[in-house]
């Protein structure tokens, strides 16, 4: 058997072609004729005919690389390991910050996939998706995040409910990053929001056993950082919409309040966008009166026949202001309990947590409590109020017993506390009276505050914490019998403190407020004694605050406006304005002579306050006139200025209480109208026949000015046309006034002529010249007194020399300025020609002028005469 098998095994040598051949042990069968298809070939390489087209290959392929690397990212924040997902949140984030226009993309998606974790129970991919929302919105324009915060919104709520208190607290650092961008977004379900962070206030800490494989936190977020970023949240949306409540804030102190505005814009600059948005969050939707909103019904489950058949599902249960204050207070309160022995109870008070959990409690309770204080009764008020008193008001005024105060940020947060609390005192001070007689004086301790704070010395008072009183102040002026004793000391530190300051400014505001809207009568004597303190009040400030001098100007008119008996204590305040209206405008002292006041230095409209008020002084004086005529004959006095004086004192005239002296009235009509002088000016001017320029006029009365009128006065030398143009026009008014006052023409042209015969001598500028021609011309027209008989002839000697003089001037400067030859020329041309009597002595004069004259000048001369 052996050797049968050593033979089937030996090789043997073919005999011939056609013999079979014999394959090798274990070697492939040959297949016969079949054709063998392999072969080498090398690779064919077409080159590009365009570089575009290779950068748009290149870009393609990057952009596919990029929406792989996405995709591939996105999956992996559904992996179930939590380190994985956290290394695609960073990934995410490194992507958002590299190529953020291909994340624009594919939002829906980012979105979609990041929102559910909010839900996850590892913290590190919790915090990671903090870290990547704030990324995320601030390099992404908000347009392309606006349509997706419905999303974060539902997620954020879901999460704000779930059994984890970690996972409820994460999902309001979330939601900040959202709400500081998107404000205005939230809205829409705000009160679900606020729901949910009433059932966050009060959380404990959850114990967390180290064996639990589902939650796991790092070890310095403690329930401190949790508890202070929920109240900073909702603090803020309450700060953002507190103000767009429905109900009516009628009790509301906020005109003095520093912390609650009634409209607030919120503006963020991020990168390459810009986002201005006025948040109008209304969290209550139903009316005043309390909570109307139906229980819901329970949600059965009904079987027939094989079909499930569910319930309508039950309406929401909203919340009414009553259900948010009930929630709120209670929770505000526990807080402060909380952290208040670990922050006042100390002598020394240092910047922690305990400190910003008070800050931030107080704030929330002072925007609730001032939002919705109308939807409670009487007896709610009461009961709120006796729980405020009990827990927060026994250590008021924080810091009081404090050795020390670490930080500048820990006093202005104290101060900020104590504010708020004034505040909400204020609204429930007849309620706290009621409540103090049960249990402790509550209202001694108020007022020793305000007392103790009003008392201070000027430089240990600051503005700041004389703000903070001023919302009690207002309520005790109303409603309590101290309050004539306490507008008694603040009208006494008022008078005590600067004018110039920014802490008189606000104490003026405030009693005049409490003098015309609080309690107007709270205390008469006080009152008539700080109205007559104003007008030295407003020239004390001079020109330093243009505003609160024309505030003052407009109460005193209030005042004067408001008087309609003649009491003595309405005699005493119209005495006392007069009299310190006075150096206002324009005094004479005996040492320093004429003193103009701070009226001209004042803006226009504060100088038309001004002007007004003099319109309900019952009496003007001789020393108002004097002064007033002064200021309205400033070289730079704005003719709207001088226009409505003569409009006031005209009107005035036609009421018999009001009416002034004849020769009074004439004497500023004249004078502010005409001349344009007074007699202290005139008296400046050297007594010469020829007439004084415009610009030898200011340089005349400005050396009794100081700096800043003689500024005022060189800037308008070079405005000699406009103040003649505007003598005309003041000269037409007076025309206008000496007409309605006087029978017919003929006895006002008699009335200018006595008065011109009084005042001769001071008709020495071209700008009385011009008044005295237009109100010739204006009063006696073309022709009318050349026919009269009855002509003055003192007129008629006067007249001509006066009209030569005037015409000279003009000639002299007319080189310079044409336009001034040309108005005082038609001017004399007009006169002349009412004064028929007066032409031909004025001819002679100026044909013996003519030869000591220049070439120009005498044509000018003939010219003139010509027309004559």
């Amino acid at each position: 058997m052996a050797k049968k098998k050593e033979k089937d095994f030996k090789a043997t040598t073919p005999s011939s072609s056609l013999s079979k051949k014999r394959l090798k042990v274990g070697g492939l069968k040959d297949q016969g004729n079949e054709t063998n298809v392999s072969f080498k070939s090398k690779r064919i390489v077409v080159p590009s005919q365009s570089v575009a087209d290779h950068d748009t290959d290149n870009a393609s392929e990057a952009n596919l690389k990029r929406n792989l690397d996405l995709r591939n990212t996105l999956s992996m924040l559904s992996h179930f390991s939590a380190p994985n997902r956290k290394d695609a949140l960073a990934r995410l984030k490194d992507l958002v910050s590299d190529e953020w226009r291909v994340v624009v993309l594919h939002m829906n998606q980012v979105i979609s996939a990041v929102a559910p974790l909010l839900l996850d129970r590892e913290f590190e991919v919790r915090r990671g998706l903090v870290q990547f929302a704030k990324v995320l919105v601030k390099l992404i324009p908000s347009t392309f995040l606006l349509p997706f915060v419905p999303v974060v919104v539902t997620y954020s709520c879901s999460a704000m409910n779930h059994i984890v208190n970690e996972i409820r607290f994460d999902a309001v650092r979330f939601m900040n990053v959202w709400i500081d961008v998107f404000p205005e977004s939230f809205a829409a379900s705000a009160s679900q929001i606020i729901q949910n962070y009433m059932s966050l206030l009060n959380l404990k800490k959850q114990k967390v056993s180290g064996k639990d494989q589902y939650i796991k936190k790092s070890k310095d977020a403690m329930m401190d950082s949790d508890q202070l970023t929920v109240l900073s949240s909702l603090n803020q949306l309450l700060r953002l919409s507190g103000q767009n409540s429905p109900i009516a804030q009628s009790t509301q102190p906020s005109m003095h309040s520093l912390y609650f505005r009634h409209d607030i814009t919120v503006t963020r600059n991020v990168g390459r966008w810009a986002q201005k948005a006025n948040w109008k969050l209304d969290i209550f939707s139903i009316p005043i009166g309390g909570t109307t909103a139906s229980q819901p019904a329970s949600g059965r489950i009904e079987l027939s026949l094989g079909e499930t058949t569910v319930s309508a599902k039950p309406a929401a249960v909203v919340w009414g202001p009553k259900d948010y204050l009930e929630a709120i207070v209670p929770a505000c309160t526990d807080v402060w309990l909380e952290a208040s022995p670990l922050v006042l109870s100390g002598v020394m008070i240092n910047e922690n947590s305990a400190l910003e959990k008070l800050h931030l409690a107080m704030s929330i309770l002072h925007q609730s409590l001032l939002s919705n204080i109308e939807c409670l009764s009487e007896s709610e008020r009461k009961s709120m109020i006796q729980s405020f008193a009990k827990h927060i008001l026994v250590s008021f005024p924080y810091g009081h017993n404090a050795v020390g105060i670490k930080t500048e940020n820990c006093e202005r947060i104290l101060q900020e506390m104590i504010i708020k609390t004034c505040e909400i005192v204020s609204l429930f001070q007849k309620e706290l009276l009621v409540s103090a007689q049960q249990d402790e004086n509550w209202e001694e301790a108020m007022y020793e505050y305000m007392f103790k704070t009003l008392a201070a010395k000027g430089d240990l008072l600051p503005l700041q914490s004389l703000k903070m009183i001023f919302p009690l102040c207002a309520s005790t002026i109303k409603d309590s019998p101290r309050g004539s004793d306490l507008i008694e000391v603040l009208v006494r530190k008022h008078k005590e403190t600067p004018p110039k300051t920014a802490m008189w400014v606000e104490m003026f505001h405030f009693i005049r407020r409490a003098f015309s809207r609080i309690n107007p009568n709270v205390n008469d004597k006080v009152k008539s004694e700080w109205i007559s303190y104003l007008p030295r009040a407003v020239w004390s400030l001079s020109a330093s605050n243009a505003s609160v001098s024309k505030d003052i100007l407009c109460y005193l008119s209030e005042v004067l406006r408001s008087v309609s008996q003649q009491t003595e204590v309405s005699m005493l305040i119209n005495n006392n304005i007069l009299n310190g209206l006075v150096p206002f405008f324009h005094v004479v002292t005996p040492q320093k002579g004429p003193i103009y006041g701070p009226f001209l230095l004042l803006p226009v409209e504060c100088q038309k306050s001004a002007v007004e008020l003099l319109f309900y002084l019952p009496v003007w004086s001789p020393k108002l006139l004097n002064a007033l005529a002064s200021c309205l004959t400033y070289p730079a006095m704005e003719i709207t200025i001088s226009s409505r004086a003569l409009e006031i004192t005209i009107e005035r005239q036609n009421h018999a209480a009001t009416r002034l002296d004849w020769d009074a009235f004439y004497g500023l009509i004249f004078t502010v109208g005409i001349i344009g002088m007074t007699s202290s000016a005139a008296a400046l001017i050297d007594k010469q026949s020829n007439f004084l320029s415009y610009a030898d006029l200011v340089d005349a009365v400005s050396e009794d000015m100081s700096g800043d009128l003689l500024e005022k006065c060189e800037a308008v030398k070079t405005r000699e046309v406009e103040f003649i143009q505007r003598r005309v026009y003041l000269a037409q008014m007076s025309a206008r006034a000496l007409l309605q006052h006087m029978s017919n023409s003929l006895d006002a042209l008699r009335f200018v002529f006595d008065a011109f015969e009084a005042l001769q001598d001071t008709f020495k500028t071209l700008d009385s010249y011009i008044g005295l021609c237009t109100v010739i011309v204006s009063i006696a027209g073309h022709g009318v007194v050349s026919q009269s008989e009855d002509v003055d002839s003192l007129l008629v000697k006067s007249l001509p020399s006066l009209c030569s003089a005037g015409l000279l001037m003009a000639l002299k400067q007319s080189s310079e300025n044409y336009e001034l030859f040309k108005l005082c020329a038609d001017a004399t041309v007009k006169v002349l020609a009412c004064i028929q009597p007066a032409k031909h002595e004025f001819i002679g004069i100026m044909r013996d002028a003519v030869p000591s004259l220049s070439q120009v000048q005498r044509e000018r001369v003939h010219m003139i005469l010509g027309r004559i």
